[in-house]
This record gives C-alpha cells, sequence and structure tokens, in this order.
C-alpha cells in the first residue's frame, strides 16, 4: 500500500494505493475540510473584473478608430497635453476622387487647451489622410506664397474641399453626398477610450 499527499488550492488531499485491489481511495483531510478556499476566492474576484474590463471596453467602426487615433495624436502635440478637453463630437469626412481633386479623408477636432503662455485657446484641428493638416479657420491659401502656380492650384483645392466639408457640417450637421460621407464619432467614446477631458 502506497500514501501519498497532493495539496492544490489551499485544500490538502490524500490518496491511498492499495496495490492488491488496484484501485486508489480518495481522502479528504478532515481538519482541512473547512478550511477557506482563499484561492478559490481570489482566482474568482480575478475573472470577475476580467470580465468587467472586457465589458467596457470602447468598441469603434473604421472611421471611428482613424478620429480615436487623431484625438491622441493632436493631445499629444500640446504644449501641455493634460489640458487638453474634447469640445464636440468628432467628424470623419470622406471625399471621393473626382475630375478636379483627389480622395481624400478628413478628421475634424473641435478641443481647448493650453497655449505656451498659460492662456485657454479653442480651435478646430483638421487632420487630412491621418496627418494633421491645419486648422479649420486658417486663412485661404495664397499663390504668391507657392512658386509653382500648379502646386498652388492643388494645394486650393485642397484646401476648399475641407472648408466646404467643414462648413457644411457646421451649418447642416452632416455632409454627405455622392462626392463625399460623412461620420460623426461621439466624443464621450473617445475620451473614455484614451482617458482624456470632454466638456461640449
Amino acid at each position: 500500500m502506497r500514501f501519498s499527499v497532493c495539496s492544490s488550492l489551499g485544500t490538502t488531499h490524500f490518496f491511498i494505493w492499495e496495490e492488491s485491489k488496484m484501485k486508489a481511495t480518495y481522502v479528504l483531510d478532515p481538519k482541512l475540510e473547512r478550511t477557506p478556499c482563499i484561492k478559490i476566492l481570489s482566482l474568482l474576484l480575478i475573472i470577475i473584473l476580467l470580465i468587467g474590463t472586457i465589458g467596457c471596453s470602447v468598441k469603434f467602426s473604421a472611421n471611428g478608430e482613424i478620429a480615436k487615433n487623431c484625438v491622441d495624436k493632436l493631445k499629444n502635440m500640446m504644449k501641455d497635453p493634460d489640458s487638453f478637453i474634447l469640445t464636440d463630437d468628432v467628424i470623419v469626412v470622406r471625399t471621393k476622387e473626382s475630375s478636379i481633386s483627389s480622395s481624400h479623408q478628413y478628421v475634424f477636432i473641435s478641443y481647448k487647451a493650453k497655449n505656451s503662455f498659460g492662456a485657454n485657446i479653442s480651435d478646430t484641428a483638421v487632420f487630412c489622410d491621418g496627418k494633421y493638416y491645419s486648422s479649420a479657420y486658417e486663412p485661404d491659401l495664397r499663390e504668391s506664397d507657392y512658386k509653382d502656380s500648379e502646386k498652388y492650384r492643388l494645394a486650393r483645392i485642397e484646401q476648399l474641399d475641407m472648408k466646404i466639408a467643414f462648413s457644411s457640417w457646421m451649418a447642416e450637421g452632416s455632409y454627405s453626398n455622392e462626392f463625399t460621407e460623412t461620420e460623426q464619432v461621439d466624443m464621450k467614446k473617445i475620451a473614455q477610450a484614451l482617458k482624456i477631458q470632454y466638456k461640449k
């Protein structure tokens, strides 16, 4: 007869092997029968927390992911990133290629933040194809700033394309037609995902 002890999760188990009968008898140590299963409770708590974390994760559409990434880039561009506050839903505008302009993806982000002098500023930043483009309120481009008139023409068309999309959204709340698709991404979802402030 062989006698072995196995301990797991705070409880000791005894196994008695009877060679003559070729069978194992399982015996729970009576002294430890009422011992609290702390490890089991800890494991259950971890599982509950993991389920809660998964349930609270924020999911985005393809445009929503793009909007979130642009907001994160913009925040990190600030002199004081901690002062960054989203002040409106983020707008993603996809323009389709036409005879006078190429296809682009614009992201409009309205925000507040502190500048180099510590003063609070409000603006709407524009990202074009994932890169910072300009402020939506930036003055029109001037031909005198360009040596090549063709480059100026293309840049001006792109700027007009952006400004038309932005102005139409501001006036109507959306801008979608056969040449353009618009999606409005909830600023609360972005703020929750990036752990940043928001205030409309």
